[in-house]
């Protein structure tokens, strides 16, 4: 192939590669008669994207190439820091999760003492408890029930990733209910 503009020793120098990777490309243009598109970086941290074109006469013969190079460096380097932060994103997820898991894991076994305790309590035929501190009981067993579901969701927020999750819908009613009345000692002893 004859060179036409620019040889490729110079055009590889400018961008700090090897001639024989720039030929071996163009010869393969040529032969084939197909664009290729190769990213390159030089040896100045600059990155290119080379598109290399067969060059016909009328005759559809091969007659060269022809090589264009765009500058991408600044959207590489966006790409590469995009990638990092990712990366470190990723990481900081993955922690998340593994700490969500052991926290609600860990809680599991003294809240389920706490609430055993308390069911023993209550259905201790010896104890006789006030009406007041029945009532405390019975609120200390919801606390427990409601904490329980709470750690209970913790857990399965940890495997979100794991396993596919379900949207379900709730009434919105219910759950403030729920709400107010694991806050009603809070909201008695407040006189809110």
């Amino acid at each position: 192939p004859r060179v036409v503009g620019c040889a490729f020793e110079h055009i590889a120098q400018g961008i700090g590669r090897k001639k024989s990777e720039l030929y071996e490309l163009a010869l393969k243009v040529l032969h084939e008669r197909d664009v290729q598109e190769v990213e390159m970086r030089s040896h100045r941290e600059q990155w290119f994207m080379v598109h290399i074109l067969p060059y016909l006469d009328r005759k559809g013969e091969g007659e060269g190439v022809v090589l264009t190079f765009r500058d991408m460096t600044d959207s590489k380097h966006h790409f590469v820091e995009r990638e990092r932060y990712t990366a470190k994103l990723e990481a900081t997820s993955q922690d998340l999760q593994d700490f969500a898991y052991v926290a609600s894991h860990d809680l599991q076994a003294p809240l389920r003492a706490i609430t055993c305790y308390i069911e023993l309590l209550q259905e201790d035929p010896e104890l006789s408890l006030s009406e007041t501190q029945a009532k405390r009981m019975d609120s200390l067993h919801q606390a427990g029930t409601q904490m329980k579901g709470l750690v209970d969701g913790l857990l399965s927020f940890s495997r979100i990733h794991t396993r596919a999750g379900t949207i379900e819908d709730c009434d919105c009613n219910e759950l403030l209910h729920g709400a107010l009345e694991s806050c009603s000692v809070l909201i008695q002893e407040r006189g809110v």
